[in-house]
């Protein structure tokens, strides 16, 4: 049903003087309001006609001198607002924090000029694996968002650019801890280029379960190291006993054998007279200190393929490496997980490993525990270089360690 148009009708006060009378219906309610001017009147009208139109249907129409394009954006931060954990706010509280806590940034960078200055100054503190990690993860989600400057990127920038990839929990996590630690270098003095650290709203995932460890059997343990004697002339043979007797983490870049391979002291780090290796806070992934017994099989492979000062990994080439590892089948880190899980399952002690093995007690307990036999163990440590299990009578025949060497 259409209702009735709201009038102004003219009239006379009884001194003479003109009148406006406002006449319509609101709701099913006649309204009738005298006023003295015109202008006053339509005011009136034009208020009473916008009444009507909200009570009709759910947009609202009001009288503003705003712009419609500034209405717009009105609607888009309120509808913005309520859709937060803050809808309960005020828009004006919202204004006035604003107002109070934002600060422009003194300079304005975008992620392809800020990211070089920040590997560079990492190149200091981190070893190269990490740096490559730490470049090639920023890198990416630079070329992602070539245009926006630091200042402007937000959570939902890195959020939606993880959510991307399709990555595991664990490497979100990786890839959060990179972003949290580039944010907080843009956010430090004298840069200051950041009032906030977007990285800090991003949630990491918790109780991710690490699966279990790649770990060689007894069999495969012994078909890797009789392979490796005869494959490239035995030039990856101390290279595979150390990672895999020893437990030091194996692999190119700044892998603990690259680093002890580098070292000037290597006799003081591999001590055959002690039987120990020393594990420094330069070489050790974790930069803590810690010792490896090495065992009567262990040295025999160190007497045999050692040359004091001469690199361990025996190449620079990742290419070499992989084929290395393919010819062999190994995955990554499998050497130090089989010699976590011989170790305890030798020596029945968690805490023990740990500490050999430069983790906690809680990981070997969890991942390492049981996962081999201690009747494997002992036919795991002695698994010797050709030729040399026929030396060997006891684990105190220590002479003949020592003197052995090469044979043939």
């Amino acid at each position: 049903m259409k209702a009735n148009p709201i009038k102004i009708e003219p009239f006379k006060y009884p001194s003479g003087n003109k009148g406006y009378l406002v006449i319509g219906t609101i709701d099913g309610i006649r309204y009738r309001k005298k006023f003295k001017s015109r202008d006053e009147a339509r005011a009136e009208k034009a208020t009473l006609e916008l009444q009507r139109v909200n009570a009709s249907r759910d947009l609202q129409s009001v009288t503003t001198t705003l712009t419609a394009d500034e209405v717009r954006q009105c609607e888009v931060v309120l509808r913005r607002l309520r859709q937060s954990s803050h809808s309960q706010i005020p828009l004006d509280f919202a204004v006035d924090f604003f107002i109070k806590n934002y600060r422009e940034p003194k300079t304005s960078h975008t992620l392809e000029t800020a990211i070089p200055l920040f590997i560079q100054y990492k190149r200091e503190h981190v070893g190269k694996k990490q740096l490559n990690d730490l470049n090639g993860v920023l890198t990416r989600f630079s070329e992602a968002n070539p245009t926006l400057l630091i200042h402007e990127l937000n959570e939902s920038h890195l959020i939606s650019w993880l959510e991307s990839l399709n990555i595991s929990k664990k490497s979100w996590n990786n890839y959060q801890a990179i972003f949290s630690s580039f944010f907080s270098w843009t956010l430090e003095k004298p840069r200051q280029w950041i009032s906030e650290n977007p990285a800090s709203h991003v949630k990491r995932h918790r109780n991710i379960s690490g699966g279990i460890p790649d770990v060689l059997t007894l069999e495969e343990a012994q078909n890797l190291m009789e392979g490796v004697e005869s494959y490239q002339d035995g030039r990856w043979s101390l290279y595979a006993a150390l990672g895999l007797f020893a437990g030091l983490r194996a692999g190119m870049d700044e892998s603990e054998l690259t680093r002890m391979g580098h070292a000037t002291n290597q006799k003081e780090l591999i001590d055959l007279e002690n039987s120990v290796i020393r594990v420094t806070p330069e070489i050790a992934k974790t930069h803590d200190f810690r010792t490896i017994p090495i065992h009567d099989n262990l040295a025999f492979w160190i007497r045999r393929h050692w040359e004091p000062g001469h690199q361990i990994v025996p190449t620079t080439s990742r290419g070499q490496h992989t084929k290395f590892a393919n010819a062999f089948g190994l995955k990554k880190n499998v050497m130090r997980h089989s010699f976590i899980s011989f170790r305890v399952a030798e020596c029945q002690s968690v805490g023990t490993t740990a500490l050999e093995a430069g983790n906690t007690e809680r990981i070997v307990k969890k991942h390492y525990l049981n996962m081999r036999t201690e009747q494997d163990a002992q036919s795991f440590w002695s698994i010797y270089p050709k030729g040399a299990a026929s030396l060997v009578k006891s684990k105190d025949d220590c002479e003949r360690i020592v003197k052995f060497r090469k044979i043939g």
